[in-house]
This record gives structure tokens, C-alpha cells and sequence, in this order.
């Protein structure tokens, strides 16, 4: 089953926690929206560990929210 994780983080800097709960709860996608954070720190942030991790960013037509 895909888990989901969807997160307004409201242009707060919740990279570190974004990474531990991508980790303990095993998501597969993630949305965030309002989201202040760069691209490629999340993709470090998510693909980084001993896990077989491989998340990609995929670029959509609303600015405000990213999917990864």
C-alpha cells in the first residue's frame, strides 16, 4: 500500500523532521505545500540514510505545492 504524507508547512524550516517522519512511517509520496524549503535539500534530506530511499521531485502546474 502507497502511504501518503501531506504537510502545509506554511514557510516554516521543517526539513530534519520532514526526514524523520518520511523514515519511521516508510511514505512513498510526499505534497508539501507553502513550502520554503529548496528542492534539492529535500531530495538530500529524503534520499540520505541506510534505506533504499529513491524520491524524485516532480514538477506540477501549482506553484505552491511540490511533490515528491
Amino acid at each position: 500500500m502507497i502511504t501518503f504524507l501531506f504537510w502545509n508547512l506554511k514557510r516554516k524550516n521543517r526539513l530534519a523532521v520532514l526526514g524523520r517522519l518520511v523514515k519511521k512511517h516508510g511514505i512513498d509520496m510526499i505534497m508539501l505545500a507553502e513550502s520554503s524549503l529548496g528542492i534539492t535539500d529535500v531530495l538530500l534530506e529524503l534520499n540520505s540514510g541506510d534505506d533504499s530511499s529513491s524520491f524524485h521531485y516532480n514538477p506540477g502546474n501549482c506553484e505552491r505545492i511540490a511533490i515528491y
